[in-house]
């Protein structure tokens, strides 16, 4: 499992597309999401370019989705991008207000659809196939 050291990184899965995203609840005390993609293949990131990989989002304390169902062909990633909204900001300002500690690390994912997730977790680890 590797770590991305540079999140900028991430925008070389636009145009990815998307095969899965998984809620993972099993552990109660680490909730994790994986979203599972195959990189195109015109991706300038050679690493990733054509591949298959994981990116597993641990530790998620807040996450949004949007779906939208109406969908043509695969669904792609448009944006995969550092940060979150001002209303799920203001929602995990007032949960940090309250005591609960609110992970570091906040993305925003849109697909081609207008479908949308946000989250915020602790740790991103991407696993390339």
């Amino acid at each position: 499992m590797a770590l991305p050291s540079d999140l900028s990184l991430l925008a070389y899965l636009h145009d990815a597309d998307c095969n899965s995203v998984c809620w993972d609840c099993f552990d109660h005390s680490a909730r994790r999401i994986t979203l599972l993609a195959r990189v195109d293949d015109d991706s300038d990131y050679e690493p990733w370019k054509g591949r298959n990989i994981s990116l597993i989002h641990s530790d998620v304390v807040a996450c949004r989705f949007i779906g939208w169902g109406i969908q043509f062909g695969r669904e792609r990633i448009d944006s995969y991008r550092e940060g979150i909204s001002p209303a799920l900001t203001a929602e995990c300002d007032r949960l940090r207000y309250s005591g609960i500690d609110i992970p570091p690390l906040s993305f925003t994912i849109i697909f081609g659809s207008g479908s949308t997730i946000e989250l915020v977790c602790r740790e991103l680890a991407v696993e390339v196939d």
